[in-house]
């Protein structure tokens, strides 16, 4: 059962207090296994990037983490979607993170480290494109 999402802090941005290892287990699905979900549920550690990029004091690096972020949220907002049985939603959700978490990914001026998180985000939303589009 997939209850309401709530932010605990910065080292473990989502939380869900009723999540249950062994009911995922058995609702997992060909394809999308459960380590690669908990990979996508981990997330990003925002407060640590965002540090980086105002010691940087740089506006572009500073916005462009912000759309990182955004998109990081649509693919985990996506995730939940499939899993309360909405799939036109989630693929419809992270779609719309895709062009973003690709535009984050390209920048030469961004940290390196920055565009490696975008990176990773991106093959995890487009894996779960992968996953949900036959099933839609």
């Amino acid at each position: 059962m997939l209850t309401m999402w709530t932010t605990i802090s910065s080292e473990s941005p989502l939380y869900c207090p009723s999540y249950n290892q062994t009911q995922f287990q058995e609702n997992s699905h060909e394809g999308f296994t459960r380590s690669h979900l908990l990979n996508v549920l981990k997330g990003p550690r925002p407060k640590q990037t965002v540090a980086k990029a105002e010691k940087l004091s740089d506006s572009h690096q500073f916005a462009m983490i912000q759309v990182k972020n955004e998109a990081q949220t649509k693919v985990l907002i996506a995730v939940a979607l499939s899993k309360v049985g909405k799939t036109s939603d989630a693929i419809a959700t992270a779609e719309a993170a895709v062009p973003q978490l690709a535009r984050v990914q390209s920048d030469e001026s961004m940290l390196a480290a920055i565009r490696d998180d975008a990176a990773r985000s991106l093959r995890d939303a487009q894996g779960l494109l992968d996953y949900l589009k036959p099933i839609q």
